[in-house]
């Protein structure tokens, strides 16, 4: 009975998780606008719908799941349906994300599953990111990514049929995404250290799945990348000002920070960073091994994915969008943001635990908790608050030109005696163009 209230409140938590999601971004769902990558994704699907360009490549690396994604909603026998599918899946798949963390199989760091259903609705809860990542198909892979990281963390399942699925869904992540190289000193470490077969299949699996992404998806651009010094030293300043600030502060504060003193978020966001390592080591006693193991883990996965997109795009080349524009790169910081998050949110958990607080009266255990969640939510709905306007609400006139441009020409594909309809809906480089139209029939 145990068993099934849990996956009553695992499955009310992606259901809450999945509102929480909508009705922050409601206006990306409501009106897809097939934003900078998707449109030119679907645009590129449109005029090549065929089984071989699942394996299509953009900006040196191949994402085989949105592409197959996007390729399967082009089937819809409406064309203005296709992305309110592409958004569907996106939506789902955030909240998955924001779930994976209650499934019983994470008893390995937190035993007891109330606590670790808490945790994801927190993490929903909190504006980290930007709409984009959690409506646009191509940024999925970020959500995505997220999930493969938490699904190496841990040993894999008893059961034979969950590690098949495991070991496919991995896969089909690795093929999605260019920065998968970093998981590899973790699943040569977990080879070797796991003593089950399974965990070892599973994890050498996976390195040869990396291999073989890196050999026939990936073709880096030379061009960008620069291991200059300067580069390198920015890249430290981004790990401290836009994972550790921005993860706890928001991007909102962190602009007008850098607009009042330059560097001011960049101190902060080192004492932060700082001030975390001393308590893990301090109370290291009060945690279990696969937890510090974990925040091991994590703490290489914010440097290394930081320092990654630093240096193959020569990010400081964007130093003044990256620091000022709310709208820089967030995709770059996201995960690490989440990461950070779930550290925090654990290391809390097991202090409290073995805090004094609760050794007194049922009444300041109670007044402990009840001030807690008080304070925790307030800064929450302020975030939100702040932060929703500016990322979480696209303008409503874009998506509507998007659907206006996709019933034109669905009208065109089933009849085109009866409506000519322009060929492309201009918005410049990430344009969406049929280029099938018979331009003759134009009037």
């Amino acid at each position: 009975m145990k068993s099934y209230s849990h996956t009553i409140k695992l499955f009310l938590v992606f259901f809450i998780s999945t509102i929480i999601i909508f009705v922050r971004g409601r206006t990306a769902f409501l009106y897809p606008n097939l934003f900078v990558e998707d449109g030119y994704f679907f645009s590129y699907m449109l005029n090549n719908h065929t089984i071989d360009q699942i394996g299509f490549m953009y900006a040196g690396y191949r994402s085989i799941v949105p592409n197959i994604v996007i390729y399967l909603s082009l089937f819809s026998p409406f064309l203005p349906l296709s992305p309110y599918l592409m958004a569907l899946f996106c939506l789902f798949n955030s909240a998955a994300a924001f779930t994976l963390f209650g499934l019983r199989r994470f008893r390995y760091f937190i035993e007891n599953d109330d606590v670790r259903l808490i945790i994801c609705l927190i993490m929903v809860l909190l504006p980290t990111g930007d709409y984009v990542l959690q409506s646009n198909t191509v940024y999925s892979i970020w959500n995505s990514f997220f999930v493969l990281l938490l699904l190496i963390m841990l040993p894999v399942s008893s059961s034979k049929l969950a590690t098949i699925f495991q070991t496919i869904i991995s896969l089909l992540i690795i093929f999605s995404h260019a920065m998968v190289l970093i998981i590899v000193p973790f699943c040569i470490y977990f080879l070797f250290k796991r003593p089950t077969l399974r965990d070892k299949i599973y994890h050498a699996t996976l390195i040869a799945g990396v291999g073989l992404y890196m050999l026939t998806s990936v073709e880096p651009i030379k061009s960008e990348t620069s291991f200059a010094p300067m580069n390198l030293g920015f890249g430290v300043q981004l790990v401290f000002e836009r994972v550790f600030f921005e993860g706890i502060f928001g991007n909102i504060l962190r602009i007008e920070l850098n607009q009042h003193t330059l560097y001011l978020a960049m101190a902060i966001g080192i004492m932060i960073g700082l001030s975390l390592v001393g308590l893990i080591y301090r109370w290291r006693t009060y945690l279990p091994k696969s937890v510090l193991e974990q925040f091991f883990m994590i703490g290489f996965l914010i440097v290394g994915m930081t320092m990654m997109p630093t240096i193959s795009r020569n990010l400081l080349l964007q130093r003044e969008s990256l620091l000022f524009d709310p709208w820089s790169a967030n995709r770059y910081f996201y995960v690490q943001q989440l990461l950070l998050i779930l550290v925090v949110l654990q290391l809390g958990y097991y202090r409290f635990i073995k805090s004094q607080i609760l050794l007194g009266s049922i009444t300041i255990k109670r007044m402990a908790v009840t001030t807690t969640a008080i304070i925790g939510l307030l800064w929450i709905g302020y975030l939100n608050y702040k932060h929703r306007p500016t990322f979480f609400n696209p303008p409503e006139q874009s998506g509507r030109e998007v659907i206006y441009f996709l019933s034109s020409l669905d009208k065109h594909l089933h009849d085109p005696a009866k409506a000519a309809q322009p060929i492309k809906l201009d918005r410049g480089v990430w344009s969406i163009t049929y280029t099938g139209y018979d331009s003759s029939q134009k009037k």
